[in-house]
């Protein structure tokens, strides 16, 4: 395998540990968003078990993007 194609494959690694440890967030009744940090995406953070965290989508996308132009940059602009 070309070492090329390992920047691609340690890419699709990290993606996939993003989508199963993702951002949460709370946000209450006034609109205040309090992050939650990240957990397992099957066990969401509670509040006195009523109330669970939602995915923080837009952190997530941003982290996304970035890990992939990164390796994208990194796997084009290598000499073979």
């Amino acid at each position: 395998m070309d070492k090329k194609n390992w920047v691609l494959i340690i890419g699709a690694i990290i993606t996939v540990i993003m989508l199963l440890f993702p951002p949460f967030q709370f946000q209450g009744e006034s609109g205040v968003v309090l992050n939650k940090g990240y957990h397992l995406i099957f066990s969401p953070p509670q509040i006195n078990r009523v109330a669970y965290g939602t995915v923080n989508v837009g952190t997530l996308a941003i982290q996304l993007v970035v890990i992939w132009v990164i390796c994208g940059g990194i796997y084009f602009l290598w000499k073979k």
